[in-house]
């Protein structure tokens, strides 16, 4: 005996396993066979169960509710005197009947149950003729219920009773059936469980011996190397962890982690601490909202309640420090696990500084324009003033003239009132008037007086649309008239124009537009300008001049604004650059490559719009401004945008 199990010592880790494993094949295929022998009963007795004794109890408990209700609707009908009553009594009826006929065709059914639901099905099928035949007369009216009729009601009382309980009868018999096959399933299988113990336990004590000298030789010692690779690799871990958290803190924005649904901080680096003022400490105790402006808590809870978990808040917000100051924050944001809870990972960039340079840009960009159009703006002042000038100064002269007219008319009054006028008065006078020449300034006084109210009204006119130009706006948008926007930069514009182009305008009828107009009025400007320096680079002194055509409409809840010029267009090479910031293709000190990388910044980001362009038949190029007009940042459609952004 002792030979055998010193052969099985020796053998090797390999063969312990295949022996081990052969163990228990051989038990699994001996309780495998048995369980499909034991399978195929009890698939036979399952079938039988579902397809015909639940289906027959099913049937029988629905032919019992229905003939209560049937019984119901019969006693209704007689005491209320409802025919409906005596109609629905005889639709449940007919029920009963359906599910009888039902049950009794199931098979293998046995066949005292399926004779009985048969015998049923006839009964209550006679019952139901003989109710209807019965109640009709019953519900007509107390005149129609005989002696005989109220006898005939009792008998069918009576058999509708016996009926009743020959129906319960039946379902108690079905759901004895349904019980005891189920009770033979549960026995089967709790005699195939001891069966797979036996089995078990079984293999378990014959590979018991060979288990334990396989751990004891072939798995502590790889075990015990896998531990120590495994504290190896734990170090690396911590020592990655410590790294994680050192660049976490050393992150130069602020960075922190919250939970989306409560927003509480649950980790800030130590930027935020440095930006925003608070501790980390006092971070624990608050959530993202302590942090955000008045209007921006608004915003985010508005976010909030449609918020995709997946796709957290980003993008440009104003936060506030713990002693008030305001910063313009750009938020990158994600979502992953953090200590077994889902989390978000925000970090914010303080985009304050960047804002301002941006602003001043706009500014400086805004200054340029107005700079090269200075002395155009001047030339245009000029013109009217000079002949402004000249009519006062010949309406001084004029006045002086009139004046010497005036006194010798004043000593002829004097003469006249003491009847002393001599013929050389009356010479003086005459010749007074011809040294005037009052017929001349009869005519040319209110010429003179018309002209310079028209060049006072032209300067007027300038400077209200210089003024109204140069606005510096709102903070917040206010509602503008664009088309009035678009006359005040034309005539800013109108000394950069009027050589190389005639302006043709077409306004439509617009509600006023929520925007900033001053920025507006820039990205007019701009256009305008980049207009009559296409049209002049293909202009030349002897051709005939271009046309710059203006025009607005309204589309739906959007405003429409368009530039088109004669020029040469713009080149299929550099379509898809003219956006970019310091792009251009003007000579060096004609432009900074800024006009149309601020307009659509203005445009796009500012007010929600869009900005493209498209060419002008077969010269030029027409430049498009939607904007909307109840001005919110999601007015346009993706649609629209990526139908927008194919165009250029």
């Amino acid at each position: 005996m002792l030979a055998p199990v010193g052969n099985l010592i020796h053998l090797n880790i390999t063969a312990k396993i295949w022996l081990s494993i052969g163990i228990f094949v051989l038990g699994f295929v001996f309780f495998t066979v048995l369980q499909h022998q034991q399978g195929l009963s009890t698939e036979y007795r399952l079938w039988e169960t579902s397809e015909i004794l639940f289906p027959a109890a099913q049937d029988s408990q629905k032919a019992d509710a229905f003939f209560q209700r049937m019984t119901k609707n019969f006693s209704d009908a007689v005491v209320m005197q409802d025919h409906n009553g005596l109609v629905r009594g005889h639709e449940s009826g007919a029920e009963v009947v359906a599910s009888l006929r039902h049950l009794a065709a199931l098979r293998p059914l046995r066949a005292e149950r399926a004779g009985e639901a048969s015998r049923l099905a006839d009964t209550i099928e006679r019952l139901v003729g003989d109710a209807e035949a019965a109640y009709g007369p019953a519900i007509q009216g107390p005149e129609f219920l005989t002696p005989g009729v109220q006898k005939y009601i009792l008998a069918l009382a009576s058999g509708t009773e016996e009926d009743r309980i020959a129906l319960q009868r039946l379902n108690e018999l079905l759901a004895t059936d349904l019980h005891q096959q189920l009770a033979t399933l549960r026995a089967r299988s709790a005699k195939l469980r001891q069966v797979g113990w036996i089995v078990f336990a079984t293999t378990l004590l014959v590979s018991t011996v060979l288990v334990s000298l396989t751990i004891r030789h072939g798995i502590t010692t790889p075990l015990l190397r896998a531990e120590a690779a495994l504290a190896h690799e734990r170090e690396s871990l911590k020592t990655s962890e410590a790294s994680l958290r050192l660049l976490f803190q050393t992150i130069p924005h602020a960075v922190w982690v919250y939970d989306p649904k409560t927003l509480e901080f649950l980790l800030v680096n130590d930027a935020a601490v440095r930006h925003y003022g608070y501790s980390a400490e006092e971070f624990s105790r608050l959530t993202v909202l302590a942090i955000l402006t008045p209007e921006e808590c608004v915003r985010r809870k508005e976010i909030l309640a449609h918020l995709d978990p997946a796709n957290p808040p980003r993008g440009a917000w104003k936060h506030q420090t713990k002693d008030g100051r305001v910063l313009d924050v750009e938020v990158e944001a994600g979502v992953f696990e953090f200590r077994e809870r889902h989390a978000v990972v925000a970090v914010s960039q303080d985009v304050t500084e960047r804002i301002k340079l941006q602003a001043e840009l706009h500014q400086a960009q805004k200054l340029e324009s107005v700079g090269q159009l200075a002395a155009g703006i001047a030339h245009e002042i000029n013109t009217p003033i000079q002949y402004v000038g000249d009519n006062l100064r010949f309406l001084s002269d004029a006045f002086e003239a009139r004046q010497k007219v005036v006194r010798v008319f004043e000593e002829l009054h004097l003469a006249a009132g003491e009847q002393r006028v001599t013929a050389e008065l009356l010479a003086r006078l005459q010749q007074a008037i011809d040294d005037a020449d009052m017929n001349y300034l009869s005519e040319e006084i209110p010429r003179a007086t018309t002209q310079s109210l028209e060049g006072v009204k032209r300067v007027a006119t300038i400077v209200r649309a210089m003024k109204e130009f140069a606005h510096p706006g709102y903070k917040e948008k206010a509602a503008a008239d664009l088309n009035r926007a678009l006359a005040n930069a034309l005539i800013v514009a109108r000394n950069e124009i009027k050589y190389v182009a005639d302006v043709e305008t077409d306004f439509g009828e617009l509600p006023p537009v929520l925007c900033h107009i001053a920025d507006l009025n820039q990205v007019f400007l701009n256009l305008l300008i980049n207009a009559a320096d296409a049209i002049r680079e293909v202009v030349t002194p002897n051709n005939q001049k271009g046309v710059i055509r203006v025009a607005t409409r309204q589309d739906g809840n959007q405003a429409i604004v368009s530039i088109s010029d004669t020029g040469g267009g713009i080149p299929e090479e550099i379509q898809t650059r003219i956006f970019d910031p310091f792009f251009t293709t003007k000579d060096v000190g004609r432009g900074s490559g800024q006009g149309l990388a601020i307009a659509r910044a203005t445009v796009v980001e500012k007010h929600g719009g869009l900005i493209w362009f498209e060419p002008n038949g077969n010269h030029g190029t027409t430049f498009l401004v939607a904007l909307p007009i109840e001005s919110t940042l999601s007015a346009f459609t993706e649609e629209e945008e990526t139908r927008a952004g194919s165009r250029i």
